[in-house]
């Protein structure tokens, strides 16, 4: 079987919008979520503060998965942060 370009897109564009629904679902419980602040980076599969604060605790560099703030996960910290602030 032959993957195509449409069906990866396809794919991708139902993931996109299940992680949507989940961001707009967290974002009701949590004010701030990871995902909108504007110093979280994207650094490979993870992502990292700008300002130095450890968003995880048990990762080795206090990095969060990508996928788990795509979907709307925020750290304790991200909720609580004075520099917090939306993109």
């Amino acid at each position: 079987m032959t993957r195509t370009l449409r069906g990866d897109i396809y794919k991708q564009r139902e993931l996109l919008d299940r992680y949507e629904r989940e961001r707009a679902r967290h974002k009701r419980r949590h004010e701030r979520i990871t995902f909108d602040c504007a110093n979280a980076k994207v650094e490979g599969n993870r992502i990292i503060c700008q300002r130095g604060v450890i968003l995880h605790s048990l990762s080795m560099d206090g990095s969060m998965c990508l996928v788990a703030v795509l979907r709307g996960r925020t750290s304790h910290r991200c909720r609580t942060c004075r520099w917090y602030s939306k993109k």
